[in-house]
């Protein structure tokens, strides 16, 4: 199983932590909210990696660029679109933005002109970055995407932190 969902009232129970992974899931058509602020603090104060999906991709009015420019000002200016890792493995552009998010992976980049998958992971895990993968839920776009990057990146199982549970996300990859 790739996924729990925890319902963010238990967020303070850090022991349930241990061997997760936090997703977020931020909506692609509104600011983000003070309470998704407040809990990817919370988060960040439990020294663990995390992981967030940008929902609601396929609405009038959804851009990504504008969403990670409003995380990287509300969250932190580590939070990186992920896509390219999951679709291109090989892509330059992804390589340069990820080599800026660090001075050790800036290193990497400049001496092999890629940088290791297990020195991205070693990334996500000291939060030097924050990965984001965007879709549509209802859609089922972008899912397989966000498994990508969870079977390939994430350490751990995720932790799916949201007010209401989306069972069609869970039920959709057989994880309950």
């Amino acid at each position: 199983s790739l996924c729990v969902v925890l319902h963010c009232s238990f967020l303070h129970k850090s022991h349930l932590f241990i061997n997760l992974s936090p997703l977020i899931i931020i909506s692609a058509i509104e600011d983000i909210p003070l309470d998704t602020i407040k809990r990817f603090e919370s988060l960040l104060s439990y020294n663990i990696p995390i992981l967030i999906f940008v929902n609601k991709m396929d609405m009038l009015g959804a851009n990504l660029h504008d969403v990670i420019s409003e995380m990287q000002s509300k969250l932190s200016m580590k939070v990186m679109d992920f896509h390219k890792a999951a679709v291109d493995a090989e892509d330059d552009e992804f390589y340069e933005e990820l080599a800026s998010c660090d001075e050790s992976l800036m290193e990497e980049y400049l001496t092999n002109g890629v940088v290791d998958t297990a020195s991205i992971v070693d990334g996500i895990r000291q939060r030097k970055l924050f990965p984001v993968v965007s879709g549509s839920a209802l859609r089922y776009q972008g899912i397989d995407s966000l498994v990508n990057i969870i079977q390939k990146y994430m350490q751990k199982k995720i932790l799916l932190v949201i007010g209401m549970v989306y069972p069609h996300l869970i039920s959709k990859q057989g994880n309950h």
